[in-house]
């Protein structure tokens, strides 16, 4: 439920954003972790809206005093920072709001820009079912008289209006990369990050090109925010090969028992032993190369398909259980996220796109 608060363990809270309950009406909102550590108080992502907004004043207030407040952001993507503006509210003598400077870059316009990119492959404003598909007439008509770029530019502003207000505290961001950065070694396992004493931040870069993941030694816990998303990669800023780098260093962590808890930004179940992390991973791995899997046999039996006909031919396989796992974030009534992780997910792989703007035909490597 939006805005649930569970204690994972003593001083260490999640507070639960919601999925969309439709994709053109309702935001989604990335889950939060608030945790204390005496008289420091960190809080990891914001969400989307008043009800989240009001759960983590509620977390915070019941933790006081403090003396020290740190806000961190895993990305800056919008689903997870509508709510930076807490900072300002804070009872502390000191506060920080930390993020990777790699996100400033397309803070408010990666979605744009990945649209622009997916644009060359497909039509983005087909494949919708009725009523949407009529509301679609709008950007097409905007395409043809104003260019791809201002119809692209309108879709995007009707998505972020779900989100308002977005209140993302740009002022009080610093960027991390101006911190000494160092080798964080947890167990065995070296990572690129930061060590902040009772968080470490560590660089994973491969959901977007500022993503973080947050290990706290206390509960040997990790908020693994967008890493374990199903969809390896959602947008064409992402890069595949180092989000399954990432997962398979936690899966090691967990293997020796360096992690015993996990949490992420977008699902409502908190993992809480290393044998239950290693299997969530491990499924999660193994369903992402059941999904190209079957894509490759899709393209053998069926030759150059577009990403209309990908969609289809995968939707007709949701029995599968791996296509069924990444088909639940095919929003109502609206095939455009995972139209999108298909076409980013063959562009990754280096599958060929050959054919009419908007019409590419993918056809996999000869192996």
């Amino acid at each position: 439920m939006l805005g649930e608060i569970v204690e994972i363990k003593k001083n260490l809270w999640i507070v639960y954003g919601a999925p969309p309950k439709h994709a053109s009406k309702s935001p989604d909102v990335a889950n939060a972790i608030v945790y204390k550590a005496e008289d420091r108080l960190y809080v990891i992502d914001t969400g989307v809206g008043p009800t989240m907004r009001q759960s983590l004043e509620r977390v915070i207030e019941s933790t006081y005093p403090i003396s020290e407040f740190y806000l961190l952001n895993s990305h800056l993507h919008i689903d997870h920072i509508c709510n930076n503006k807490i900072i300002d509210n804070v009872q502390a003598e000191k506060k920080h709001h930390y993020v990777s400077e790699a996100g400033f870059a397309s803070l408010n316009t990666y979605i744009y820009e990945g649209l622009l990119t997916l644009d060359d492959y497909y039509d983005l404003f087909s494949g919708y079912s009725y009523p949407y598909n009529m509301k679609m007439m709008f950007y097409k008509l905007t395409r043809t008289f104003r260019g791809h770029k201002k119809a692209i530019e309108a879709f995007v502003k009707m998505g972020v209006k779900k989100y308002k207000p977005v209140h993302t505290s740009r002022h009080t961001m610093q960027p991390l990369e101006l911190q000494p950065d160092s080798e964080v070694l947890i167990g065995d396992i070296a990572w690129k990050g930061w060590d902040l004493n009772d968080i470490k931040v560590l660089e994973v870069r491969g959901h977007s090109p500022d993503e973080l993941i947050f290990y706290i030694p206390e509960h040997k816990f990790i908020f693994a925010a967008d890493l374990t998303h199903e969809l390896i990669p959602m947008y064409p800023t992402t890069h595949r090969e180092q989000s399954i780098e990432g997962i398979q260093r936690c899966i090691a962590m967990a293997g020796v028992g360096d992690i015993e808890a996990l949490a992420d930004g977008h699902h409502h179940k908190v993992y809480t032993t290393s044998a239950d992390v290693v299997g969530r991973l491990e499924k999660l791995l193994a369903n992402n190369h059941r999904f190209i899997e079957l894509m490759e046999g899709i393209a053998r039996e069926g030759g150059a398909l577009t990403v209309d006909e990908m969609y289809e031919a995968l939707k007709n396989r949701q029995h599968d259980s791996a296509i069924e796992a990444h088909f639940k974030w095919d929003f109502p009534r609206s095939p455009s996220t995972l139209r999108s992780f298909i076409c980013t997910l063959m562009l990754e792989l280096g599958w060929s796109a050959e054919g009419k703007l908007r019409e590419k035909r993918f056809s996999p490597p000869t192996k």
